[in-house]
């Protein structure tokens, strides 16, 4: 018999949407050796910084974006950050334009909260002639980014399928249920088992466990 370890890699585009009202008038390393580190279904948390943008704002105050991100995974966190919702003839010097987001630190068995970064860009309020009031826009932050889901699973693989007597064998083929996630948003939650007379099949069930939207990567290229 023997076990299988499977290394899956998936593409993930997840689209986390953070949004904020705005008006105008003019350590210590902690040893997790025996908890279950691998454990968990979410990648990236964000949130805008307190007080970025202020709720209130006149014509040609200084306005800034920013916010915090976390990589609350098991692996890398690269990809891109937009921040959307407002006008830049309005928001003079501030773009649309993707930022990019690169977290190395993830969560280890020494590292329980994983990475920490904070984007942001600035600018200048700018009311055009004739305007002096705009009121309720929604500044949104979102995320796209790719991730990595590794499971090790043990797989009982029989190298003679076709034989009746089970009684020396060190394990007998079954499926195999994966609870609790991979430290990442995509998980793998069964594998299934099938043996025939000329191989044995696994059929892997891949599911989003976070709360973002999955996209094909050939397609976001």
């Amino acid at each position: 018999m023997a076990h299988m370890k499977s290394k899956i890699k998936f593409f993930l585009a997840f689209l986390i949407l953070l949004s904020l009202l705005l008006s105008s008038c003019r350590g210590r390393e902690q040893d997790l050796t025996d908890a279950d580190w691998r454990k968990g279904t979410k990648a990236m948390d964000m949130n805008f910084i307190l007080g970025s943008p202020p709720r209130v704002v006149y014509d040609n105050d200084p306005v800034e974006l920013s916010v915090e991100l976390w990589n609350r995974g098991a692996a890398p966190l690269h990809g891109d950050l937009y921040f959307l919702g407002f006008d830049e003839d309005i928001f003079s010097g501030m773009s649309k334009r993707p930022m990019r987001i690169s977290i190395d630190d993830h969560k280890t068995k020494y590292n329980p909260e994983g990475g920490y970064d904070i984007v942001r860009q600035s600018g200048r309020i700018f009311l055009p002639e004739g305007i002096d009031v705009f009121r309720n826009t929604k500044i949104v932050a979102q995320a796209c980014y790719s991730y990595e889901t590794l499971t090790d699973v043990p797989v009982c693989i029989d190298p003679e399928p076709n034989k009746r007597d089970f009684s020396s064998d060190a394990c007998r083929p079954q499926d195999v249920s994966v609870a609790g996630g991979q430290a990442a948003p995509v998980a793998v939650t069964n594998v299934d088992v099938e043996a025939t007379p000329q191989k044995t099949i696994l059929r892997i069930t891949l599911k989003n466990v976070g709360t973002g939207t999955v996209l094909d990567q050939s397609v976001v290229d």
